[in-house]
C-alpha cells in the first residue's frame, strides 16, 4: 500500500508492508525511500499517526543521506569514480582495449584497475562484483576461523552472496551467509558483522545474553554498528 505524509516542508511517499507481527517499524533506504512495516489490520490513520510522531527522526535520516550523496542517480562506473575496499576509497580506472576478451579487475598502484574490451556498464559492474565476492570469501573465511577459536564454535558453512537488506545471517543449521558488500567496510566493522552472526551460533535471537556475548568479543560493538547504519549506503557499486 502507498501512503504519503507531510514531513517538515516535504511530502514523503511511504511504502507500507503488512506482516504478521506485533510492532510497527520504519525504515529509510537510499535514495530516500521510506518503508513502514506494520502488523496486519493496522489502520491507515494509525500508520500516519506513528510516522508523524517520528518526523524529527525521519528528517534527520533523510538529511544524512543527502549529506553523503545518496539522493542521486546510480553511480557511473568510469575512470574517476570512487569505490570502497576494506574501508579505503580507491579511484576507479577503466582501460578499454581490444587486446582482451574477458574483463579483469585488480588493485594497482593505489587504484582499482578494470581492463575491459567493452564499455557496457552492466558487464563492468558484474566483473567488479565478482572481484569483490572473491576478496570477501577469502577475507571473511580467515576472520571466521579466528573468531571460531574465541567463541569455541564454528559454522557448518560460510558463503558470500548478494543480499539486498542484510549484511549477514545465520541459519538454524549453523550456516553463515554474508553480503559481499561487507568487504567494502573497514576491517573493524567487518569484524563486527562476522562476530554478530557467529554469536547467533550460540543464541538464535537478539536477547540480553546474545548482546552480552557480542560485547565480550567486541566491547565497542555499538560504535561499529552505528558506523554501518550511517555509512552502509556508501558500500555498493
Amino acid at each position: 500500500m502507498k501512503l504519503s505524509v507531510t514531513c517538515g516542508n516535504d511530502k514523503l511517499d511511504l511504502e507500507v508492508v503488512f506482516r504478521k507481527r506485533k510492532t510497527m517499524e520504519i525504515q529509510v533506504h537510499p535514495p530516500g525511500t521510506v518503508k513502514v512495516i506494520v502488523p496486519k489490520g493496522t489502520s491507515k490513520q494509525a500508520i500516519l499517526t506513528v510516522v508523524k510522531s517520528k518526523e524529527n527522526w525521519l528528517t534527520k535520516k533523510l538529511n544524512e543521506l543527502k549529506d553523503i550523496g545518496c539522493l542521486s542517480a546510480e553511480r557511473e562506473l568510469v575512470t574517476g569514480a570512487s569505490l570502497f575496499y576494506l574501508g579505503s576509497k580507491y579511484q576507479l580506472e577503466v582501460q578499454k582495449t581490444s587486446n582482451v576478451k574477458v574483463i579483469s579487475v585488480r588493485l594497482q598502484r593505489g587504484k582499482l584497475l578494470v581492463v575491459t574490451p567493452t564499455k557496457d556498464q552492466g558487464k563492468i559492474k558484474e566483473a567488479l562484483e565478482k572481484w569483490y565476492r572473491k576478496k570477501a570469501a577469502v577475507e571473511i573465511s580467515e576472520r571466521v576461523q579466528y573468531y571460531a577459536a574465541r567463541l569455541k564454535k564454528a559454522p557448518t558453512e560460510v558463503k558470500v552472496k548478494h543480499q539486498k537488506r542484510r549484511w549477514g545471517s545465520c541459519t538454524g543449521a549453523g550456516k553463515l551467509l554474508f553480503n559481499w558488500r561487507c568487504i567494502m567496510a573497514p576491517g573493524h566493522v567487518l569484524d563486527y558483522v562476522i562476530v554478530h552472526e557467529m554469536c547467533h551460533l550460540h543464541y538464535m535471537n537478539h536477547s540480553k545474553d546474545f548482546w552480552g556475548l557480542v560485547g565480550s568479543i567486541i566491547p565497542d560493538y555499538k560504535e561499529r554498528r552505528e558506523w554501518l547504519k550511517k555509512n552502509g549506503v556508501l558500500l555498493d557499486l
